[in-house]
């Protein structure tokens, strides 16, 4: 296809975005730290593919989309997993826990010093979360209902958690990647959906 560029982001796709630069323009984004890096992408993303104008747009309407959610400060305990190979939560310098502080959500390793983390059992029932926010792994067929979440959990000697003993699990809605995918959707649909569910 030859493409006049490629856009990439760091982290993951670091390597990739090496090698392809050998032949073709590549444009890496980082991996973003806050929901306001998100809209940002927006901007240089316009700059760099030659639409100021429009990138414009999209950030006032990104913007508009963010001013609009419900946040309800609340002392319930929430952890999210998502499911990347393995079990994967989320730090401070993470987009998914900003979001969350933004809707005033309180994340169990919100204080964490780090983009993600894999937790063990014993941080898991030290911290123990009131409600679970889980995604699956994209496109498995695995976990997809809230009995087989629970069970994944009880399997992981997590059974003593409030969340599980009081059904509080909910399940990401797409077999994509939901929150663990940070374009301008994650504020358009994934922040909507977190301020609803919550």
């Amino acid at each position: 296809i030859n493409p006049e560029l490629i856009i990439t982001t760091t982290g993951y796709q670091r390597d990739f975005a090496i090698e392809l630069s050998e032949k073709y323009n590549v444009y890496a984004l980082p991996l973003p730290p806050t929901v306001s890096a998100i809209i940002s992408f927006a901007a240089e993303l316009g700059i760099v593919c030659g639409y100021p104008e429009k990138a414009t747009e999209i950030q006032k309407y990104l913007v508009k989309s963010l001013s609009s959610y419900k946040t309800s400060p609340s002392d319930k305990k929430v952890y999210i997993e998502i499911d990347l190979g393995g079990p994967v939560s989320f730090g401070k310098y993470s987009y998914i826990i900003d979001a969350c502080r933004i809707l005033g959500i309180k994340t169990v390793f919100e204080e964490v010093n780090s983009e993600w983390l894999m937790p063990t059992t014993e941080q898991l029932l030290a911290k123990n979360p009131d409600v679970i926010i889980y995604e699956p792994k994209m496109f498995s067929k695995r976990n997809r209902t809230l009995d087989e979440v629970k069970q994944y959990f009880i399997q992981r000697g997590l059974g003593e958690l409030s969340a599980i003993k009081n059904n509080k699990i909910i399940i990401t809605p797409t077999s994509y990647d939901f929150l663990a995918h940070h374009g301008p959707s994650f504020i358009t649909t994934a922040m909507k959906w977190l301020s609803e569910v919550l």
